[in-house]
């Protein structure tokens, strides 16, 4: 049976996000009026007006994610199961929020009159976005990794006095270690969104690391080495779960290398060969059909890459479902170890071949 004190966190917890929703979606109609009076009479209105609106109303949003990020913290799992929705609402979420592509669609139903050059901004991945997006990743992987050494820190302290600790504290931690990956999900989900091509070619990674990737990220399958190597006294019952969801995952990541190939196999289709034919030739209002061949290569490829992300997280979660609280900090430790130690492996080997270079630079003076 599930602790008491636990289950009524949870429902604190679900509780106190509700009533603060309930607040949010008030104001959330003043602003709508504010915004849809402001449609009406724009073009009376100064632009500082109009901006310190839009100002408003994306703090407003702000605080929406300040408040969601707290909830996540306490309760990751909660947040993936958001008893505050109505169930019309959850089939819309992709990791616990709607996915960040649908803004696009919103442009596209709502504003009818941008320029040419605003829609080759919207849509297009030149050079210099691509830089500007992997020096942005880069920026936040670094903290991101900074923050994953702290948690391990934390990791490896209730490892060694988790008997010591109550049940609702190693919960907590846990949340907050889960919480910590969904950032990262995020962050290289609005990644992908911009730049699909970059998530399958990422250059924050070192070539040691990229040579681990599947379809944009690690294989989900990963996650029951890790509990076999760092997790050594389950049950009967917790070994049998944990095979049968080592199939199922095995059956889902299958089922993704069918897609990719399917992906890939288009790419030699005559459709696109017809178009990077055509690229070379192309004059003014001709680009349409390389575009659109392009456009659903793109769409294809954020489905493949949505999807195993969404695969990864979900394992996780499943995994840390079954595991006992001790073993759960086990489990995370050595997640958090596995990916730190193939990252200092990953810029020691790059440092090396650097210096190496430097010395025959010098030796050939």
């Amino acid at each position: 049976m599930p602790d008491r004190s636990t289950t009524g966190t949870q429902t604190n917890n679900a509780d106190s996000f509700k009533t603060f929703l309930e607040g949010w979606m008030v104001r959330q109609e003043h602003y709508l009026d504010e915004l849809l009076s402001a449609q009406q009479h724009c073009h009376d209105m100064q632009d500082e007006d109009i901006k310190e609106l839009s100002s408003r109303v994306l703090a407003h949003y702000q605080e929406y994610y300040e408040a969601k990020s707290r909830i996540a913290q306490r309760d990751i799992f909660l947040a993936f199961s958001p008893t505050w929705l109505t169930s019309f609402e959850r089939t819309f979420l992709w990791i616990a929020g709607f996915k960040p592509g649908v803004v696009f669609r919103i442009v596209t139903n709502s504003v009818l009159d941008m320029s040419e050059d605003q829609t080759q901004r919207m849509n297009r991945s030149t050079t210099g976005t691509q830089t500007n997006n992997a020096d942005s990743f880069k920026t936040f992987l670094e903290g991101w990794m900074v923050r994953q050494e702290h948690y391990l820190d934390e990791l490896l302290s209730a490892q060694q006095h988790c008997h010591d600790m109550q049940d609702e504290d190693i919960k907590e931690l846990s949340s907050r270690v889960l919480a910590h990956y969904q950032e990262y999900y995020e962050a290289k989900s609005r990644i992908a969104q911009r730049d699909i091509f970059l998530a399958f070619s990422p250059t924050w990674l070192t070539s040691f690391e990229r040579t681990f990737l599947w379809i944009a990220g690690f294989k989900p399958g990963v996650v029951f080495r890790i509990v076999t190597n760092s997790v050594l006294d389950m049950s009967e019952d917790q070994t049998q779960r944990m095979n049968r969801l080592l199939e199922e995952t095995k059956l889902e990541e299958r089922a993704l290398n069918d897609e990719l190939a399917k992906v890939h196999e288009s790419m030699a289709g005559p459709t696109m060969l017809e178009a990077a034919r055509r690229s070379v030739r192309l004059v003014d209002g001709e680009a349409s059909e390389e575009e659109t061949a392009m456009a659903t290569l793109r769409v294809a490829l954020e489905s493949v890459v949505a999807n195993a992300d969404s695969l990864r997280m979900r394992t996780a979660m499943k995994v840390v479902e079954i595991l006992r609280p001790a073993q759960k900090v086990s489990f995370l430790a050595g997640a958090a170890q596995l990916q730190l130690k193939i990252r200092s492996w990953g810029l020691q080997r790059q440092e090396d071949k650097k210096e190496t270079l430097h010395r025959h630079e010098a030796a050939d003076l």
